[in-house]
């Protein structure tokens, strides 16, 4: 699996990837990544807990394209990609 896009908030605040098709929370981001099933991504820690960066010599994960959450009308749509 691949990460292909970022769920952002209004403050334009990361809270979930588009992971292998499906809307992920960061949160499952960093247990899928931690398990090696999602490519070129490494589990970084600070204060506020783990979080998935792109390894070096790949693209920022900021810089994939973004989605805003409102776009994205409820949970249920985020898992399966369908609005």
């Amino acid at each position: 699996m691949q990460v292909t896009k970022r769920l952002v908030n209004r403050k334009t605040h990361t809270i979930g990837y588009l992971v292998g098709g499906q809307w992920r929370t960061r949160r499952e981001a960093v247990r899928l990544a931690k398990k090696g099933k999602i490519k070129n991504v490494i589990v970084r820690r600070c204060d506020n807990g783990e979080y998935i960066a792109s390894r070096p010599d790949f693209p920022r994960l900021g810089d994939l394209p973004a989605a805003h959450k409102d776009q994205v009308r409820n949970k249920k749509a985020r898992r399966t990609g369908v609005a």
